[in-house]
């Protein structure tokens, strides 16, 4: 993400409102007919200040900052965003996958058996190894008192890695019902 404007003055204020919101100010940099300035590291920066590690989701598996289920309001916009960004729709359901890198310590836990039965829920340490957005996503829900359902989906491995890939199913109708549109029209 790159803020781009012929117009110093314009790329000024923007680097004060950046630094004034987020406490970290951005550079400037001249380009030949215009400025240009790069949002990534701010965004690194304000990622990290919430406790949200940058990388990939499957190997990080991150949380939702705990101010987002301080009120009602902010677990539905916290929802809505994460819904309208991760989910699919099929039929009359939203759904969402998340994989969860398995660690390489556990790896000789997965037998062929588990992953050609989809017998996910004998194996106990596939517990243990949950999405913890979808944990947070379950927690919001429930608060919400928003039916869902949340289970490993299946295991996909090859020579170096496994994953695990977590579902949750939520009917639409009760969605939109809780004032929480995914769509964006």
């Amino acid at each position: 993400p790159c803020y781009y404007s012929s117009n110093l003055k314009a790329h000024e204020r923007m680097a004060e409102l950046v630094e004034s919101l987020f406490g970290f100010r951005p550079t400037i940099k001249p380009r030949k007919n215009y400025y240009r300035m790069n949002l990534r590291a701010c965004i690194t920066h304000v990622l990290n200040a919430l406790g949200i590690p940058s990388g990939k989701k499957s190997v990080t598996n991150p949380h939702f900052p705990s101010f987002i289920f301080k009120s009602e309001s902010t677990m539905k916009a916290a929802l809505r965003g994460f819904l309208s960004d991760e989910g699919y729709v099929a039929g009359d359901f939203v759904y969402v996958d998340i994989s969860v890198r398995i660690p390489r310590d556990k790896l000789d836990l997965i037998k062929p058996s588990i992953i050609r039965e989809r017998n996910y829920e004998t194996s106990s340490f596939i517990n243990e190894i949950r999405s913890n957005l979808l944990e947070d996503v379950s927690k919001m829900l429930a608060k919400l008192s928003i039916p869902h359902q949340l289970y490993p989906e299946r295991i996909t491995r090859n020579k170096d890695s496994a994953s695990i890939v977590w579902r949750i199913k939520i009917q639409k109708d009760e969605l939109l019902k809780n004032g929480i549109d995914w769509r964006f029209n």
